[in-house]
């Protein structure tokens, strides 16, 4: 005798979505943080602390950098610079570039046709909310800017942060690397 069954195409789809339903949200969603517009950073290993402005209109984040000097390094590409801060300290780097930038000028910095301005890019350990990332960081003139440090949105994307605009300074960095072992401690969170 025939027996009729129900064919696996209407009853697998159905199945799979049950699945989907059951699994918790914390296994389908990337762990986020909340953060304010402006927070502040620690820049590692030199335990540099300033203000970072959240920016969601730019892709890469910027670092305030004065007297960028390239040059080269064993057939490498590098840069010196300097980072100044508020109260006049004055912090000077060496990195391997890594890239370049071309960054679009506001109407009133064109001069000479030349629209936009070549950037070079470095990595930077950069502590926030208690997290430690190796981000991408165009270096630039921000002295004519009230933060020293934009954050862009791949490096928001890497701390997997979202953004409260409506508040500002509501984390602390608490993060510091070591001197024996250059590895990120992280301090607890006191607020």
């Amino acid at each position: 005798m025939y027996q009729k069954t129900f064919p696996y195409h209407y009853w697998l789809p159905l199945v799979l979505l049950c699945l989907w339903l059951l699994t918790p949200t914390s296994l389908l969603a990337k762990e986020t943080a909340i953060v304010g517009r402006i927070e502040y950073g620690i820049l590692l290993p030199e335990n540099i602390k300033l203000k970072v402005k959240m920016d969601t209109g730019a892709t890469m984040s910027s670092l305030h950098a004065v007297n960028i000097q390239r040059y080269t390094k064993a057939d490498q590409p590098w840069v010196k610079f300097v980072v100044k801060l508020d109260d006049d300290k004055e912090f000077t780097f060496d990195r391997k570039i890594i890239g370049e930038i071309g960054i679009k000028k506001r109407h009133a910095e064109i001069a000479n046709g030349q629209t936009h301005e070549i950037r070079p890019v470095v990595m930077m350990d950069l502590c926030l909310n208690g997290k430690v990332e190796n981000i991408q960081v165009n270096l630039a003139d921000r002295s004519h800017f009230t933060y020293p440090m934009l954050l862009g949105r791949i490096s928001m994307e890497q701390f997997g942060i979202l953004i409260d605009p409506t508040d500002s300074f509501i984390t602390k960095p608490n993060c510091q690397l070591s001197s024996n072992d250059r590895q990120p401690i992280l301090l607890l969170n006191h607020r």
